[in-house]
């Protein structure tokens, strides 16, 4: 969870995946039309879209959709409302200085999204609220039974059977994907896509062919504060053949992100430029495209 000075909220949880085997879908496999709403946190642009979601038949809570994250993570406040009960706890680390937090983790009977059910799912509490103006996260794998298609703009989730559902390769085990982009057409690298991350940011120890603004920015993380972060000029992303401008990047330390996964990661990829286009989530592939239906 990075923030952006005390009032926004950049849902980039990095959450480790607990692979809680017993979830499953409940309803009809078939696709689905889900209608998202925009996630804008009092004073900020759009950061982000929120899924309408029901647990354990309680009442709709907002979640931010977060391809950075792997389950659902809700406030303090929300998951008391519900009752759920406490089966273990966790500790979450992430980006910042300091020992990151500790987190619970329930189980829910069910989850409903419009028509679409789940049962025996995980649900982690973090204390406080870790995401303002929303009750919580849910994250894009938690939807990695089906082919997950992304309109931002069009405020549209759609998810797709797999004709062979039962037949098909397990996928990913992690919840994080990635693709290649060339930097204002120079160098390119590995960037995490990440719908819950407001801004796009680049690694701290590239040589990027673009200028620092010099001004610092307010960011801080799960293991606390990112004094390092700043902003950037403008640049511009190439990603298989598909050119978009971000112009507000910011610069990060992403060393911790590039250890967990075993690759160097160039950069985070964040709602400020996938709202401008389609993305396609294909975890049982391990793909993400930009630009598809």
């Amino acid at each position: 969870m990075l923030r952006l000075g005390y009032k926004l909220c950049i849902a980039l949880t990095l959450l480790a995946n607990t692979g809680w085997a017993g979830q499953r879908v409940t309803s009809d496999y078939r696709d689905y039309q889900i209608r998202l709403s925009t996630w804008r946190p009092a004073g900020t642009a759009a950061a982000g879209v929120l899924v309408p979601v029901r647990i354990n038949n309680g009442a709709v809570l907002r979640l931010v959709l977060d391809s950075g994250a792997s389950d659902i993570t809700l406030s303090a406040s929300a998951a008391r409302k519900l009752g759920l009960e406490i089966v273990a706890e966790t500790h979450l680390s992430g980006f910042g200085e300091g020992r990151g937090a500790t987190a619970q983790i329930a189980r829910a009977d069910s989850v409903a999204v419009g028509d679409l059910q789940f049962a025996d799912c995980v649900v982690r509490v973090l204390p406080g609220n870790p995401t303002r103006e929303a009750d919580g996260i849910i994250g894009m794998k938690f939807f990695e039974a089906f082919r997950i298609h992304l309109d931002a703009s069009a405020r549209e989730l759609n998810l797709q059977a797999y004709a062979n559902r039962d037949n098909g390769p397990e996928g990913t085990a992690d919840h994080l994907l990635f693709v290649k982009a060339k930097v204002n057409g120079n160098d390119e690298g590995l960037f995490l896509v990440d719908t819950g991350s407001a801004v796009t940011s680049l690694a701290s120890d590239v040589q990027w062919p673009c200028a620092m603004k010099g001004t610092t920015t307010n960011l801080s993380g799960v293991s606390g504060a990112l004094p390092e972060a700043r902003h950037l000029a403008p640049v511009s992303l190439e990603i298989d053949g598909r050119k978009l401008v971000e112009r507000d990047p910011v610069v990060l330390n992403l060393e911790a992100i590039s250890r967990r996964n075993g690759v160097k990661v160039a950069g985070i990829l964040g709602y400020s430029v996938l709202s401008r286009t389609r993305v396609t989530f294909s975890y049982r592939e391990g793909r993400v495209e930009l630009g598809s239906r």
